[in-house]
């Protein structure tokens, strides 16, 4: 009986089952290593929340705050003031209101007043009843102005440009403008009456100096023409084609009425050149 003799295991297969063995032991070491050793490790290892490691001591003392001198605090105090917006406590997070109601009221009255309508002698004399509101919010760092604003204006004159006033014109008149104070006289009239009744005065002299207060008549111009006119709903959030314009007239011979009336609408897109001019003066309060 014949035996085949195996052959025998070459030195490379002796080494690569070496290795294995190595490679499995030193596995088993690295994540023998891996494994956390203290119960805090541990923690760390299984919570989100210490998913980054912690600064080291030498890098953090680089952040350590520190105090700075006079001189070094002036100049971070001007930088911060001179980019911040709104008040200086306000880094622009906050939102905050800027009110320039009474500003827009004083310049309104300044760019109508004393205005002339073209081809005219059609004055503005007076701005009044200005009501509304003018501001800048700031929010979310951006100013944001807004405005809402009607007002009357009393206008006064005469059809042609270059009016020159003759003696002939100048007629004497009740004081029409003056209604109230009339009426208030005539009151106080009826008191005195009443009064010197009582006392028994004359009733005749009190009648003669009623007559002498009703003679007291005014001189005005036969040609003046009065008016008004009224604007409203100038808002942030209308076009300048979207604010309401009404102009009515009170005085004057009924064909200078027509006239003067069409005069003033006419020149309508100068007073909203006005107005326009109000609300980029506003705008620029604050940028």
């Amino acid at each position: 009986m014949t035996t085949t003799a195996s052959p025998p295991e070459s030195a490379d297969a002796n080494a690569n089952v070496k290795n294995g063995q190595t490679d499995a032991a030193d596995n088993n070491d690295t994540e023998e290593k891996k494994e956390p050793n203290t119960e805090l490790e541990k923690k760390k290892s299984s919570s989100s929340y210490y998913l980054y490691k912690s600064t080291d001591k030498e890098e953090a003392e680089k952040f350590k705050p520190k105090k700075l001198d006079d001189t070094t605090a002036e100049q971070v105090a001007s930088k911060i003031q001179q980019s911040a917006k709104g008040s200086l406590w306000n880094t622009g997070a906050t939102m905050e209101q800027f009110d320039f109601t009474e500003w827009m009221k004083e310049r309104l009255t300044q760019l109508l007043q004393g205005y002339t309508f073209r081809n005219s002698s059609l004055v503005i004399k007076e701005v009044l009843n200005i009501e509304g509101r003018a501001d800048i919010l700031l929010i979310r760092g951006k100013y944001r102005p807004g405005w809402e604003i009607q007002f009357e204006a009393k206008w006064e004159g005469f059809i042609e440009p270059n009016y020159q006033q003759k003696e002939e014109d100048m007629v004497e008149v009740d004081d029409k403008d003056d209604k109230d104070k009339d009426k208030d006289k005539d009151k106080d009239k009826d008191k005195n009456k009443e009064k010197e009744k009582e006392k028994g005065k004359d009733k005749s002299k009190n009648d003669d100096d009623e007559q002498k207060e009703e003679k007291k008549k005014k001189k005005t111009n036969k040609n003046l023409i009065k008016g008004t006119l009224k604007m409203s709903e100038i808002e942030d959030a209308n076009d300048d084609d979207e604010w309401k314009w009404e102009v009515s007239v009170s005085k004057g011979k009924a064909k200078a009425k027509k006239s003067a009336k069409q005069k003033v609408n006419a020149d309508k897109d100068a007073i909203i050149d006005r107005i326009n001019t109000l609300i980029k003066e506003l705008k620029a309060k604050k940028k």
